[in-house]
């Protein structure tokens, strides 16, 4: 049965686990930042590097290889250590994001690039739900997501 807390869920959360909310956000503030300095920027890009009739292809495959990207993600990340998963993401994207941005930027380089950033942001619900105990939990997650949007 449900009972009325004895304190404001958001208010432990602050008091305990300040510290690890601000790593969540953080966190989660940072793969977004990579996420959208390249994948939503390439309709930008493509114009400026005179590629503008690849943007409706580029943009619909890049889409639709995020989705699968981030659903698969998760499953990985229980087979796979997600630690070891999301620094292997990381430094994947760091390392390919010159060569399909400024060295050979093509539909393929593009939508791999879009693939590989994704499954980093498949992950973050990984990295929170270790972080935060039960009790902060779900407000811990909140937090952190809408904070770093």
């Amino acid at each position: 049965m449900w009972s009325r807390p004895r304190a404001n869920p958001l208010t432990l959360l602050f008091r305990y686990k300040g510290a690890l909310l601000g790593y969540g956000i953080l966190f989660t503030g940072g793969l977004l930042t990579i996420y959208y300095s390249t994948y939503l920027i390439y309709s930008d890009f493509l114009k400026v590097i005179g590629m503008a009739n690849m943007i409706p292809n580029v943009m619909l495959v890049s889409t639709i290889a995020a989705v699968i990207a981030v659903l698969l993600a998760g499953p990985l990340a229980l087979a796979i250590n997600y630690r070891w998963f999301i620094i292997g993401t990381l430094i994947a994207s760091l390392v390919y994001a010159p060569i399909a941005l400024i060295l050979y930027p093509s539909f393929t380089n593009l939508v791999m690039l879009a693939f590989i950033e994704n499954f980093a942001m498949g992950l973050v619900p990984y990295v929170l739900i270790d972080k935060f105990d039960v009790q902060y939990r779900a407000s811990g997650l909140g937090v952190s997501y809408n904070w770093a949007y």
